[in-house]
């Protein structure tokens, strides 16, 4: 390695642990929700994320669990950081093991982007932040 990439990679090295270390001491709020179809059925399956409005502001998602529950996660590490977030559900279906004729529901498509999903939440400092996140359904799926 030459006298300029030793350099180089003493400068990067530099200057990216305290961005790494800025990163492991940011605050993180606990956020727990649920998400639910508008009728409060649980939504099973899938993933919400958070898109943190601020500029710089790292996203959050969480996988959504059979009964509807999620906790959000920022990287590997659990919470998310205070702030307004636009939020998008991408929801997966579920094969529940129902019987034939078993109607299935699945998110409209439109929760699957930020940018159309319409809802927006807030994370806030000091508590336990359990936001209900309220989706419509898409068309009724059947079994054949």
């Amino acid at each position: 390695m030459s006298r300029f990439s030793c350099a180089a990679a003493v400068v990067c090295c530099g200057l990216l642990l305290p961005v790494a270390a800025c990163q492991r001491n940011e605050r993180l709020e606990p956020v727990a929700g649920t998400v639910v179809f508008a009728d409060g059925q649980p939504v099973s399956g899938g993933v919400v994320e958070f898109d943190h409005l601020e500029i710089g502001g790292r996203p959050a998602r969480g996988a959504i669990g059979p009964d509807g529950a999620f906790t959000l996660k920022s990287g590997a590490m659990t919470g998310a950081r205070a702030g307004r977030y636009r939020v998008a559900v991408v929801h997966v279906l579920v094969e529940s093991g129902g019987r034939h004729g078993h109607a299935h529901r699945r998110v409209h498509p439109k929760f699957g982007r930020f940018a159309t999903s319409g809802i927006v939440t807030e994370v806030t400092t000091g508590r336990t932040n359990a936001p209900r996140i309220v989706v419509e359904p898409a068309a009724s799926l059947t079994k054949p």
